[in-house]
């Protein structure tokens, strides 16, 4: 997106077909703003502090946008700020903690 821009990536992805979602990663509020204005049909918050999220969500309201998106946090979520993020009002948070944060385990299989 950055190399094209987003009207540009968003261009391309809608040629592949209507039966094809379309979701905007985005950094600011201005950009949530300019990926809703664009129809697409998710945008995620990417390493967005929840109080920026809270903001964005508030500015797509006022715009009459919100209802027309699902709305993703995603990025430096955790178990310890997973509520915050979820009171911001976004339909679906990712996290990769669960995974790349793991305690791994150690165990064989001997097979005979």
């Amino acid at each position: 997106i950055r190399i094209y821009g987003m009207d540009a990536a968003y261009r391309v992805a809608k040629e592949a077909g209507f039966m094809k979602k379309i979701e905007i990663e985005v950094e600011s509020i201005n950009d949530a703003v300019r990926a809703a204005k664009l129809g697409a049909d998710a945008i995620m918050f990417d390493n967005m502090d929840a109080g920026s999220i809270k903001e964005a969500i508030s500015m797509l309201n006022e715009k009459g946008l919100r209802d027309s998106v699902i709305l993703e946090a995603s990025g430096g979520i955790s178990m310890d700020n997973l509520v915050s993020y979820a009171e911001t009002g976004v339909d679906v948070i990712s996290t990769g903690m669960i995974t790349h944060s793991a305690r791994w385990l150690d165990f064989s299989l001997e097979v005979r």
